[in-house]
């Protein structure tokens, strides 16, 4: 039976590490934390969300002697199996909710029918990794037929607090003033979608994969949330449950980690291992555009040569195995 990642954990203090930070600077010990009084132990979520492992690291290494922590959950399995002696468990949220998810898309045949649009890219939060993308895809002549989406930011110098408006002064002191010259011209167009027929600013839209810009694109230029932190959530789950191409501006080495959940994206073609493990992330979302940019006119090609492959990761998600997998790390929690 399908556990919800909450329910494994209906017996535990289940905390996001933002919030556990908040409480441990100021309980000052996590033992001393309210909602941990009659639970086994503290459980930290770090995987919904890509947060620093350097930061977090630094958390559990507060939390070592009391011994109330019993696990730090994320994504990264290599990190995890370093840092055992800190409670670190490889235990991927968002590749454990999909498991699951993609079960009500069972009935559906994605590699039927032919597709009508060659890429799609949806933004509807706004981080400057999703503004540079968005940039370099309109200096290409092709950017008019990609199914595209950008929420817009803010003119003043600020960014507000919770860091999800950009402002035109960081855009320009991160990627010059050419970038943050074409934004400023385009503040008046946000937000924005190419396309009337679906409303990509829809929550429920962001978790429902059997929609427009996947079941009907070849491919997606799939912004995760970070690009310096391996987090991969619905945007990457819905690409793989659809059998769509994945052109990834995420963190370094995201392709080879996502091998540790059996899934290779590196689809017939696509040369994806040449950029994985370059470091800066603007030089590692250029060339991923131009090597999206070499192959756009021939990009059916590449599904159809791509199907089998595409059509295995569909099943690892859909897999026991693959549920199995990620449940094994937490045992002693289940």
């Amino acid at each position: 039976m399908y556990l919800r990642d909450f329910e494994i954990f209906k017996n535990y203090c289940y905390l996001n590490v933002g919030k556990f930070s908040e409480f441990l600077d100021f309980y000052k010990s996590p033992e001393k934390i309210p909602y941990y009084k009659g639970k086994k132990s503290i459980v930290v979520d770090a995987a919904s969300d890509p947060w620093n492992l350097t930061w977090v690291k630094d958390i559990a290494i507060r939390c070592k002697s009391s011994g109330v922590v019993s696990a730090f959950l994320i994504n990264d399995k290599l990190f995890a199996d370093e840092n055992q002696d800190l409670n670190f468990r490889f235990f991927p949220v968002w590749g454990y909710r999909y498991c699951q998810w993609i079960q009500q898309y069972s009935d559906r045949d994605f590699f039927h029918n032919s597709r009508t649009t060659r890429v799609s890219c949806l933004n509807r939060i706004p981080r400057l990794h999703r503004a540079y993308t968005y940039y370099l895809l309109n200096q290409l002549p092709w950017c008019k037929d990609v199914f595209l989406s950008f929420y817009g930011l803010q003119a003043g110098n600020e960014i507000n607090s919770n860091s999800v408006e950009l402002s035109l002064s960081y855009i320009e002191s991160e990627l010059g003033p050419t970038v943050a010259n074409f934004f400023a011209n385009q503040l008046g167009k946000f937000p924005i979608s190419q396309q009337i027929d679906y409303d990509w600013s829809d929550w429920s839209n962001c978790h429902n994969a059997a929609t427009t810009p996947y079941t009907d694109c070849y491919s997606n230029i799939c912004t995760e949330s970070s690009y310096d932190t391996f987090c991969p959530t619905e945007k990457t789950f819905k690409c793989i449950t659809t059998g769509t191409l994945i052109f990834p501006i995420s963190c370094p080495n995201f392709v080879s980690l996502l091998t540790h959940l059996g899934l290779d994206i590196d689809y017939a073609g696509m040369n994806l291992s040449t950029v994985d493990s370059i470091a800066d992330w603007k030089i590692r979302t250029r060339i991923t555009i131009d090597l999206l940019d070499q192959m756009y006119y021939n990009i059916e090609d590449v599904w159809a040569d791509s199907r089998a492959q595409l059509q295995n990761n569909q099943q690892v998600l859909q897999s026991k195995q693959l549920e199995y997998n990620i449940l094994k790390n937490i045992q002693d929690h289940l």
